[in-house]
């Protein structure tokens, strides 16, 4: 997909965005993330590692990340890498 194609797919969402803030495009956004859903490692830095299934953004726009443990992390900074799913 061009630049161009891409840019202009974001134009009315920057602009929902402006008017009414993230949740205005929140919904929007999380069905276009590839991310969610999928299996990450979070590197949040000094050492730490946080792995589990993105699953939602929350309100302030940070990555919702859920352990095996069932217990959810809101995740503002760290480099994300997708995992390969296991069977």
């Amino acid at each position: 997909m061009s630049w161009r194609t891409r840019s202009g797919r974001l134009v009315p969402l920057v602009g929902q965005w402006s008017a009414g803030g993230l949740a205005a495009v929140r919904v929007e956004i999380v069905a276009r993330l590839d991310t969610i859903g999928r299996a990450v490692e979070v590197d949040l830095g000094e050492g730490a590692v946080l792995s589990g299934i993105a699953v939602d953004l929350d309100a302030a726009g940070r990555l919702v990340v859920e352990e095996k443990t069932g217990a959810r992390h809101a995740v503002a900074a760290g480099d994300v890498r997708h995992l390969r799913a296991t069977r």
